[in-house]
């Protein structure tokens, strides 16, 4: 079983613009951990999951 960290982002859309950049930020943390990253955009989330995801979440900054 192998392990990864859970990401979760709230994104600048004047700074995302498009799936490039999006793609972009999701190497820049992938970068950041010896072991595999999950990114999600917070915004995107489903709505059946939302709280419990948001509830369970540390916030970095």
């Amino acid at each position: 079983m192998s392990s990864d960290v859970d990401v979760m982002v709230a994104l600048d859309r004047e700074t995302v613009r498009d799936l490039y950049d999006y793609v972009g930020v999701v190497h820049f943390i992938s970068d950041l951990f010896p072991i595999a990253v999950d990114v999600a955009n917070r915004d995107v989330l489903k709505a059946s999951i939302r709280d419990k995801v948001e509830q369970d979440a540390i916030h970095a900054f």
